[in-house]
């Protein structure tokens, strides 16, 4: 079965004719300019920080290998980095939190 095309109304994103409309366009280069800027902080971030994470990163797995946890912290926002280590799905289970409530 052939999927219908969207009838005048049925669907705001598509104009009369079934066509994308002039706001789906708008949105997918909106899309495209976000990525591409998302690409350049990570590219400066990479430039900027790799020799700061490849010089803590050994410290982090030796006390890990010593204790078997890695305490992550904050409070108000910024716990977010801290939450972002121990709610990331698949995250390392010897990791745990120290938030504020609420």
């Amino acid at each position: 079965m052939q999927a219908r095309r969207p009838a005048a109304g049925d669907d705001p994103r598509y104009n009369r004719q079934g066509a994308a409309s002039p706001a789906r366009e708008v949105s997918a280069m909106l899309a495209q300019q976000y990525l591409l800027e998302v690409e350049k902080v990570m590219r400066h971030i990479r430039e900027t920080q790799l020799s700061a994470v490849l010089q803590v990163a050994p410290k982090i797995v030796e006390h890990m290998g010593d204790t078997g946890t890695l305490f992550v912290f904050g409070a108000s926002h910024s716990s977010m980095i801290a939450q972002e280590v121990y709610y990331r799905a698949g995250g390392l289970a010897t990791v745990k939190a120290l938030l504020r409530p609420g």
